[in-house]
């Protein structure tokens, strides 16, 4: 359909579909070009979502001028290239001059978006035991449209789905652990146009544990003690080996502990994010013990270790876990000699007699 152009000339047109379903009535002024939004604008229309606003005109060779903020834009301001993507309320002010020159009216675009609360917070201190008080912060929660002491907040600190009876102005809070574990403490925050959003954190706490040894946490609230560094757990001495599984675990009783079981051993080895090496999922060289001629002394190499703080898991030497394959005890973790093939996955088969300079053990409580 071709419209000669001139002023005054509108073109008015609806749809209707096979149903005799009809859309609302359009109509375009032909003469002044404008610009139209993909995204509905107006102050009755309340969003809340980011927005990515796209204007378009009515042929591809027209230009649009626009500001942000209410600004009312001139043939100085940006010329529109792509979408418009707004995080917060704001005006967008444009009009377009077409291939031909003509200069549309300016067109005014109200958006009005109230995003939920982008809730955050931090646990202190770093290293939490059973009884001691846990400090929770959420004043890095924001809100666009909300100020920090408008926000109201409410705590499950214990992740068991049961938050505090109302919410408070207040973003600090304190909890007392009475129980070691791995705790999903979770924080929700309320704006004034009642929008909630909640967000969530693990919170290690560990158990009481003797000197040298360092607590683990298992899935639920299940928390043991396990030596630092392999037997003799002595920082700067190399790890025993030619031990017999027999003998380590007659020295982890003697010493007042036991041999760690084959879930321990993996869970401290891969650490709370559950990773293929102590220190995450990639490889990296000299990280750990594990291209050398020999053992090397407990501590040599400090990055080798995760969250829980047990280190030379992987690498340095074999650690029998009292745990078998049929008749065969287990050892894991890889040697000095393993490189890349040293992780937190590595098993293999023994005997009850086995002893091995390759093979060494550590205790846990």
């Amino acid at each position: 359909m071709s419209v000669f152009r001139k002023a005054d000339v509108k073109l008015a047109f609806f749809a209707e579909d096979l149903a005799g379903n009809q859309s609302s009535l359009t109509v375009l002024d032909v003469f002044k070009p404008q610009a139209v939004p993909n995204v509905p604008a107006g102050k009755d229309i309340l969003y809340d979502r980011l927005l990515s606003i796209t204007l378009n005109t009515y042929d591809t060779r027209s230009q649009i001028f626009y500001s942000l903020h209410g600004k009312t834009p001139t043939t100085d301001s940006t010329v529109y290239t792509g979408p418009i993507n707004l995080v917060r309320s704001d005006t967008i002010t444009a009009f377009v001059i077409d291939a031909a020159g003509y200069h549309g009216q300016l067109d005014t675009f109200v958006y009005l978006i109230d995003l939920p609360p982008a809730p955050q917070f931090s646990v202190s201190p770093e290293s939490l035991s059973v009884l001691t008080p846990a400090r929770f912060d959420a004043s890095a929660t924001f809100d666009h449209e909300t100020p920090l002491d408008k926000l109201l907040f409410r705590w499950d600190f214990e992740g068991t789905g049961k938050f505090g009876p109302e919410f408070k102005a207040d973003p600090q809070a304190r909890h007392i652990y009475s129980s070691p574990g791995v705790f999903n403490a979770t924080l929700e925050v309320k704006d004034e146009n009642q929008r909630t959003a909640t967000f969530s954190k693990q919170v290690f706490i560990q158990a009481s544990c003797p000197p040298g040894m360092v607590s683990i946490t298992l899935p639920g609230k299940r928390a043991f003690c396990m030596d630092r560094y392999s037997w003799p757990n002595v920082p700067d001495q190399k790890p025993l080996v030619n031990a017999s599984w027999v003998v380590a675990k007659m020295d982890c009783i003697e010493a007042g502990k036991r041999l760690c079981t084959n879930e321990e051993w993996t869970a401290a080895c891969k650490g709370p994010k559950k990773t293929s090496y102590p220190y995450g999922n990639t490889y990296e060289r000299r990280r750990c013990a594990d291209k050398s001629d020999g053992p090397a002394a407990s501590g040599s190499f400090p990055r080798c270790g995760n969250e829980f703080g047990a280190l030379d898991m992987v690498g340095n030497v074999w650690e029998w876990v009292d745990a078998k394959n049929g008749d065969y005890p287990l050892v894991r973790g890889g040697s000095y000699k393993f490189g890349e093939a040293a992780n937190c996955d590595m098993v293999s088969p023994g005997s009850v007699g086995t002893r091995s300079g390759e093979v060494g053990f550590r205790c846990c409580k």
